[in-house]
């Protein structure tokens, strides 16, 4: 709510309109229905009120400060003898007001940083810019800020009253929906190609929730340990023997092979080489009961360790892992150690394994029978 309402142009006139009137500001002109001020969509989820338009319109150096020229002579004296002919342009157009998405807000004299706490909580720091060599603005922006922002503030008390009423109205979901649609008929392109609507207009609202539900909506980064915990489950199924539960891991398109050598499984003999179909017959045989190299079954447990992510390829990941199984069956116990590679793609918001590459050490020996899933 308070990331909505940093860049909103409609509230001012009437959330503060008290301070506007006592004051006699006509900060609230620049958000009226007239003002050739802009609301602008900057993508990526930050936003600005344009008021440069309107600064522009009136023509007064430092009337965006609420002030004139005169009442600050050393500093405007510094911005002309900087910037030379720029600095009347300078001095009539002011700071920004922008709120950099999800948390930074630069309003014009002050640095907000909204720090959420919980759906129901969030604290919000400010604190005056302070420029360097200009003592006589830095004292004006610090009594501005203290006077406008604080929880005492002429302009912040307000708008905190206005978030409390809301997040009780938004607690009662009735409606459920709430519409920004103010002035999206207006919406346009600027001379830059961003989406800009008039001052009151909902474009910055509009802007925010859609760079949300993109990101909401993008597949989410896979971490390291979220890697580990697919193949460690991967191991833990087929040790135990939930076949149905190892084969479900799969994708439609997957591969599982376990090289005779270091050569190309098209043209060389492999220990094991199954395509999808393939995988679910080697299942369906070992839950047939009638698997004789699997009668008993064997007894496996098997480590994963030093487990790395080696690409990531489009919407796959190529992970390497070392393994260390041991097999104990009615006539023996027998040691298998090699390293896998897989292949893993996100399905669904889950891993899913595409491609499975057992690389025994002893591949190139003779070899005991292998009959369970390694």
């Amino acid at each position: 709510m308070l990331l909505e309402n940093e860049t909103d142009g409609y509230h001012p006139q009437f959330v503060h309109a008290s301070i506007f009137g006592v004051a006699e500001s006509g900060i609230g002109g620049l958000y009226g229905e007239k003002s050739t001020a802009v609301a602008r969509d900057l993508g990526g989820g930050h936003t600005e009120n344009d008021l440069r338009p309107e600064f522009r319109r009136l023509g007064q150096p430092m009337g965006w400060f609420g002030t004139s020229a005169e009442r600050v002579p050393d500093y405007v004296a510094k911005m002309r003898a900087r910037h030379g002919a720029a600095a009347e342009a300078i001095l009539i157009d002011g700071s920004p007001h922008v709120m950099i998405f999800p948390n930074l807000f630069i309003a014009e004299i002050q640095l907000f940083v909204l720090q959420p706490l919980a759906v129901d909580e969030t604290v919000q720091h400010v604190t005056a810019l302070q420029l360097k060599g200009a003592p006589d603005m830095n004292e004006r922006m610090l009594r501005q800020t203290v006077g406008s922002v604080g929880p005492a503030g002429f302009l912040l008390a307000d708008d905190s009253e206005m978030y409390e009423r809301n997040q009780v109205g938004v607690t009662a979901r009735l409606p459920e929906w709430l519409v920004l649609q103010r002035g999206l008929h207006r919406e346009r392109r600027d001379a830059d190609g961003h989406l800009i609507g008039d001052a009151t207009d909902e474009v910055p609202q509009r802007a925010i929730w859609r760079h949300y539900r993109a990101l909401m909506e993008t597949a989410p980064v896979t971490s390291l340990e979220e890697i580990r915990q697919f193949l460690y489950r991967e191991a833990r199924l087929a040790d135990e023997g939930d076949y149905a539960g190892w084969e479900a891991l799969w994708t439609d398109d997957a591969v599982y092979w376990v090289p005779a050598g270091d050569d190309d499984p098209d043209r060389r003999m492999a220990i094991v080489y199954d395509n999808r179909s393939r995988i679910a017959l080697r299942v369906r045989q070992l839950q047939s009961g009638k698997r004789h190299a699997q009668t008993p079954p064997s007894s496996v447990r098997r480590l994963i360790a030093n487990v790395e992510l080696l690409a990531e390829e489009g919407d796959e990941l190529l992970v390497g892992a070392n393994f260390l199984a041991v097999e104990s069956r009615p006539r023996d116990v027998v040691t298998w150690a090699g390293r896998s590679e897989y292949r893993l793609r996100r399905d669904a918001g889950a891993l899913r394994l595409v491609r499975k590459t057992v690389t025994l050490v002893n591949r190139d020996r003779p070899l005991p029978t292998l009959a369970f899933l390694i």
